[in-house]
């Protein structure tokens, strides 16, 4: 029997092609920001795009020798070539004792989560097609855990629940409960042109992959002023960006991760998540229907995390969770060094899924590593096939 493991990445860590072919995101090949043209077609999200069919030509007949299946969709040399190279060698089949055959659930991140999970599902079902096999695995990294926990929940294949063909859902630095930086980045993206430089550091602000900081050249920076206007315009477009803001649960646990200077009429309690996003002055001010979405996704998903779930994630990187809002509305960053702890881009309540309650979920703090490292990390690695040989080693003793 063949166990098939699915990997689904993160924000902007799938390549994106339009509708001719023609790349519009690709870290690998190194992006253009000069290109006007093929931003101006990642930003707007009218145009249809899909993951790239194609691998980098260096890095296909790896893909090709190894069987891995829609290897071309990840990002490669900065975001998960690490974990796909790991987990499709034959140490892990040798371990497992059984065949493994790697399969890339890459969509399109701008669209809305529930978008990318119909996609995710129809790569299950290709799985389990191809191989035969009765379940699958899901290695998930960060807003891709979001898009399978919203798969399993809501989804069904062959008139059965999703959840029921998935033996193992593996978690690396998912927002459970959102993440803090959402907020900031969105919040930020329709403030004034003086605040717009924060935007000049992507990776800081919403990437799940390391995004270079020079051109192909080594020369140039990566992220000029002119990129950084492009990527507020951008950030303020994605649905999926608002379904990572901080959930209702994180906002009740924890009630004064924002505050604020001064006492003002009408300013709501952070706790109210629904309030503090449509209120003029602390919140985001975004697009009405994208928030609306939001909140009923959120109603809807709430804490779910199937039992069958692995959380691997960080207590001690600094990570930006607690804010002020002072006096002229301006977002700051505050709280101790303790409070603001996480894996760099998701809160350590979020990524553990402290919020949830659910028996035989898994939850492994990996501490010090980061929330990129989470997917490419080669200790971070070895958690992650771990977890899996050890899954398939149950399974041959239940048989």
């Amino acid at each position: 029997m063949v166990m098939p493991i699915i990997i689904v990445p993160g924000i902007m860590g799938t390549r994106l092609v339009n509708s001719s072919g023609r790349s519009i995101w690709d870290p690998d090949e190194g992006v253009s920001w000069g290109n006007a043209r093929g931003l101006r077609e990642l930003i707007d999200l009218s145009n249809s795009a899909e993951p790239n069919p194609r691998a980098a030509p260096a890095v296909e007949p790896l893909l090709r020798a190894r069987g891995v299946v829609n290897g071309g969709n990840l990002v490669w040399g900065m975001g998960y070539s690490n974990l796909v190279t790991r987990l499709a060698g034959s140490a892990l089949a040798e371990d497992c004792g059984e065949p493994i055959k790697i399969y890339c659930a890459g969509y399109d991140w701008r669209q809305s989560n529930v978008i990318s999970a119909r996609r995710v599902v129809r790569v299950i079902e290709r799985a389990l097609q191809e191989t035969r096999a009765q379940q699958v695995i899901l290695v998930a990294h960060s807003m891709g855990g979001m898009v399978s926990r919203i798969a399993c929940r809501f989804a069904s294949l062959a008139g059965a629940p999703v959840i029921n063909r998935v033996k193992k859902l593996i978690l690396l630095g998912s927002p459970i409960h959102g993440a803090s930086k959402a907020y900031r980045a969105l919040r930020q993206s329709f403030d004034s042109a003086d605040d717009i430089d924060e935007f000049t550091n992507a990776e800081s602000i919403f990437s799940d992959i390391d995004l270079p900081q020079v051109d192909e050249s080594g020369h140039a920076e990566f992220f000029s002023g002119i990129a950084g206007r492009a990527l507020a315009s951008l950030v303020r477009r994605l649905p999926s960006m608002y379904e990572m803001l901080p959930t209702q649960a994180f906002c009740s646990a924890n009630p004064a991760w924002v505050s604020f200077d001064t006492a003002r009429a009408g300013i709501p309690d952070a706790s109210n998540a629904n309030r503090l996003y449509t209120n003029r002055f602390t919140g985001i001010n975004g697009n009405a229907s994208f928030l609306r979405a939001r909140d009923t996704l959120d109603t809807r998903l709430s804490t779910y995390l199937p039992r069958q779930s692995v959380l691997l994630y960080s207590s001690h990187v600094d990570t930006e969770v607690n804010f002020r809002i002072n006096r002229r509305g301006v977002l700051e960053r505050a709280g101790s060094a303790a409070a603001n702890r996480g894996d760099g881009t998701v809160p350590t309540f979020s990524g553990s899924g402290a919020a949830n309650r659910t028996g035989g979920v898994l939850r492994e703090d990996l501490r010090t590593i980061s929330h990129g490292g989470l997917a490419n990390d080669p200790v971070a690695i070895r958690h992650i096939a771990r977890h899996i040989t050890a899954e398939c080693q149950s399974g041959r003793r239940l048989a």
